[in-house]
Parts: C-alpha cells; sequence; structure tokens
C-alpha cells in the first residue's frame, strides 16, 4: 500500500509540474514511458474529427503521450467520413461496449453529439471534451480556448491590418461545431465596432483547404472589392490564398487560426498578416489528465482555459524553429 501511494504520489507532481510548464510556454509535453513491470492502469479512447488534418492527427499524438505519463493507454480514433457525427456516436458505442474508462472527444457537431455523449453518461463513463464543446450531456471537463475571445482578437488584428477600412469576407468552418460559431460571432462582433469596415458576407468552408479555395474562387468573381479576409481556421485562409493568386489579385489581407510550418510560412512571405496559437498539445494534455485525476477521486475543473498565443511577422521565426532540421 505504501509503495502504490509513493507511486501516485510522484506521479502527481510529475503530472502538475509538468502542467504549470505547458501553460506558460509553446514546447509540447515530453513523451514519458511507464516503467516496464507497471501494467497500464487505465484504458481511454480519444475519438477526433477527423485524421486527415494535421491539428487532429497531432493531438491523438499528444493525447497518446499525455496518457504515458500516468501510466494509461489512449487509442486513437476518427471517423472515417471526416467530422461525420454519425461515426463518431457509433465509435462512442464501441467504446462503451469495449468497458474504457473515460472517453475523450472533440465533437463535429455539439449538438449532434448529445446522444452519444448520454449513451456514455447511462454507461458510467466519464467524457471529456477537448477543443470543442459539447452543448449537452454530463461532460467532466472541457480544455481549450475561449473561441468567441479568440474571434475578437482576430477580428481586432484584422481590423487592425486594414486600417480599420474596406471590405471583409469571413471563413467558417463546419456549421454547428462550436469552435466555428464563437469565432465567427467574435469576429463580427467585433468588426460591426468600425463603421468603416464592411462584412460583405460569411461563407462555410468547413475548415478545409480545398473548400477555402472554392469559395474564395466564388467570392473573386461576385466582389470586385474585397480587402480583407477573417477565417476561423488557417486551413480554408490557405485555401483562399491560392485562389487569390491563381485570380491574379492582390493585396488582400488574411488572418487566419492554428499553426503548422505552412501558414508559418506564409507568414514570413508576406501572404498573411497573422495567425491564432491554440496550442492543441495542451488540450489534449488537459483532456487525459482530467479523466484520470477523476478516476483518482480528484475534482476536476469543469473549464481548463487555455490563453491564444499570436503569431506575427515579429516572432514567425522563433515558432519556425520547431520545424528546422537536426
Amino acid at each position: 500500500m505504501k509503495r502504490r501511494f509513493l507511486a501516485l504520489l510522484l506521479a502527481l507532481v510529475m503530472v502538475f509540474s509538468l502542467a504549470a510548464c505547458t501553460a506558460g510556454n509553446n514546447n509540447k509535453p515530453a513523451e514519458s514511458q511507464a516503467p516496464a513491470d507497471q501494467a497500464e492502469e487505465y484504458h481511454f479512447v480519444i475519438i477526433l474529427k477527423d485524421l486527415t488534418r494535421p491539428f487532429m492527427i497531432n493531438m491523438g499524438n499528444d493525447a497518446v503521450a499525455a496518457g504515458k505519463l500516468v501510466n494509461c493507454k489512449v487509442d486513437v480514433q476518427a471517423p472515417q467520413t471526416p467530422s461525420s457525427t454519425e461515426e463518431q456516436i457509433k465509435l462512442i458505442e464501441d467504446a462503451i461496449a469495449a468497458k474504457v474508462d473515460g472517453i475523450i472527444i472533440t465533437p463535429a457537431d455539439s449538438n449532434a453529439i448529445i446522444p452519444g455523449i448520454e449513451k456514455a453518461n447511462a454507461a458510467g463513463i466519464p467524457v471529456s471534451t477537448p477543443n470543442t464543446k459539447a452543448f449537452g450531456g454530463d461532460v467532466l471537463n472541457w480544455a481549450g480556448i475561449q473561441n468567441y475571445d479568440v474571434g475578437c482578437a482576430l477580428g481586432e488584428l484584422l481590423a487592425e491590418s486594414l486600417d480599420y477600412k474596406g471590405n471583409v469576407v469571413l471563413l467558417e468552418g463546419i456549421p454547428g461545431s462550436s469552435t466555428s460559431i464563437d469565432r465567427i460571432n467574435g469576429y463580427t462582433d467585433t468588426l460591426k465596432k468600425y463603421p468603416d469596415i464592411t462584412i460583405l458576407t460569411t461563407q462555410t468552408a468547413n475548415f478545409t483547404r480545398a473548400e477555402g479555395m472554392s469559395v474564395m474562387e466564388n467570392l473573386l468573381q461576385k466582389y470586385d472589392n474585397i480587402n480583407g479576409i477573417g477565417s476561423a481556421d488557417k486551413e480554408m485562409l490557405l485555401g483562399a490564398n491560392e485562389a487569390i493568386k491563381a485570380a491574379g489579385r492582390s493585396g488582400i489581407k488574411g488572418i487566419g487560426f492554428d499553426v503548422e510550418e505552412d501558414v508559418l510560412l506564409a507568414i514570413k512571405n508576406g501572404e498573411v498578416v497573422a495567425t491564432g496559437d491554440q496550442h492543441p498539445e495542451s488540450q489534449a494534455f488537459w483532456g487525459v489528465i482530467s479523466l484520470w485525476a477523476h478516476l483518482k477521486g480528484y475534482a476536476v475543473p469543469k473549464e481548463c482555459v487555455i490563453p491564444m498565443g499570436v503569431v506575427n511577422k515579429d516572432n514567425v521565426d522563433e515558432y519556425l524553429k520547431r520545424y528546422e532540421k537536426k
């Protein structure tokens, strides 16, 4: 018993020391292997929106790494059809049948996922929803950025880049996703404060580069004078930029969200003004650790708010160092 208590105490010290570091910097949690002679204590599954986007792939990898810190197995799953709520619910049902100890899910649709969460509730399996909130069901906690505040901050950056005048189009993500709804509401409320800025339209591009390009091609044909793009993620913005280049247009300021090498290079090259960093590694970390702590009998905060970072030309080189070949 004493050895078990000491092992738990050591794990707690390690976890919360790491958490303190993670909240204040851009580094990913270090991967740590559980002792070889120690059986994995809990079995979790993380159900993502898809495994086609780098952001979601990284969240899955980070969840697995977080599980190793507390000696838990984490299986990564996602619907074969990206952002299919029906398939996400089926994966929840499969997890219940497998008698997992906890379910982590990033809902494709914050309302439509509720029946799946309620099935997990009925089975007595705790659920955490990092990144994207669910609008119902009994959820242990959510970890992520405050997306409305993010939209407001990105809207301010866009307005500033336009000298507070001009015509803007907004690109929203998957309809029904809390992340997209809140970010676009933040953009809209902020830009409406400036009388010389006009929001021409808001169009859905489903968080994909291909649809961002297609939507922007249509918008360029419809509007002769577009000065700025506010996008709910960087994929749609980079797709829109491809359409702008193909059409021979220039001078359109773009603000996006999320961090990968492609958008960092676009910032460095002057093709994108700025992007927001929501620290997906921290969201995955808290999704796993919250379930673990709950099962250990600890009180878990209902929300774990992670601060957003902003990447622009002033600090992009620092971010690009993550991708340097060693």
